[in-house]
């Protein structure tokens, strides 16, 4: 047997062994480590008040459920709609819910003295716009002024905006 072919078996046996120790340990981690199925009773139960009904606006928070990325973090998130009467906020300050999807009607809350905080800003613009007739000749916001404008009344970010 010539000197290369055994330094090849010799590679072979060495690269053997790697995979096989490798593979062993993987096996070991795998089995040491629980499930996440197994493992959900210890996920901390946190619940999320959406701001409406169950829809496709929400399939970020779905889609993070199926993947596994909030049981990945030790939590076991249950998605509330919203229910009649009950407002966007309310779960959160009476307890029914753990956290809340809710809009800039957060910040009229919290000035009225709410025990609310922010903690993420999902839009970076207001999807609000306001339209005219290109006859009214309004092109700015500054050019409303003086002129009659509608809006709901209990859009909080309008509000801001005008009062």
């Amino acid at each position: 047997m010539t000197l290369l072919v055994r330094i090849n078996r010799i590679k072979v046996w060495c690269a053997t062994c790697l995979a096989l120790t490798l593979f062993a340990i993987s096996c070991s981690l795998l089995l040491s480590t629980p499930s996440l199925a197994s493992n959900q009773s210890s996920r901390e139960k946190v619940s999320l008040h959406l701001r409406w009904h169950h829809q496709f606006q929400f399939a970020g928070y779905y889609a993070a459920i199926e993947k596994g990325y909030y049981a990945a973090e030790g939590l076991d998130v249950e998605l509330l709609e919203i229910q009649r009467g009950t407002g966007m906020i309310n779960p959160v300050i009476d307890g029914t819910a753990d956290y809340g999807v809710a809009d800039s009607s957060l910040l009229v809350e919290r000035a009225y003295g709410a025990p609310v905080v922010l903690l993420a800003q999902i839009f970076q613009h207001s999807p609000h716009i306001f339209l005219s007739l290109r006859e009214k000749s309004i092109y700015t916001p500054h050019d409303i002024r003086g002129k009659k404008a509608m809006f709901d009344s209990k859009a909080a970010s309008l509000n801001l905006l005008f009062f």
